[in-house]
């Protein structure tokens, strides 16, 4: 992690990040992804998303658009009611490739 850091730090952040993902999932996947702005947020949890955005006093309210929970990756991945149709299809489609994790940081540990 001390090499991940001090790469981030004296890096392009995205070019370094698009590389430390992808040499990470190739690792353990033998696949190569696309580092979007989306995928960052969900590894990062900075990003557009309301929790993080209320963080820097940038908006007033850190709540989902849902009403439930403050917006987080996790509320978002795994609680959101708004996005529940969308959520379910990714999860069937995962499930046939692999499992769902229980966690965001399972994503992670899975592999």
């Amino acid at each position: 992690m001390h090499t991940y850091t001090h790469n981030y730090i004296h890096t392009d952040t995205h070019t370094y990040l698009n590389t430390y993902i992808n040499t990470y999932i190739h690792t353990y996947t033998h696949t190569y992804i696309k580092c979007t702005p989306n995928l960052t947020t969900i590894i990062t949890d900075h990003g557009n998303i309301r929790s993080y955005l209320h963080r820097f006093q940038l908006i007033n309210s850190p709540t989902c658009a849902c009403g439930n929970s403050e917006q987080t990756i996790d509320h978002i991945l795994y609680n959101c009611e708004t996005i529940n149709r969308e959520r379910d299809s990714l999860i069937s489609r995962v499930e046939k490739a692999n499992k769902w994790p229980d966690v965001r940081v399972g994503v992670v540990e899975h592999n």
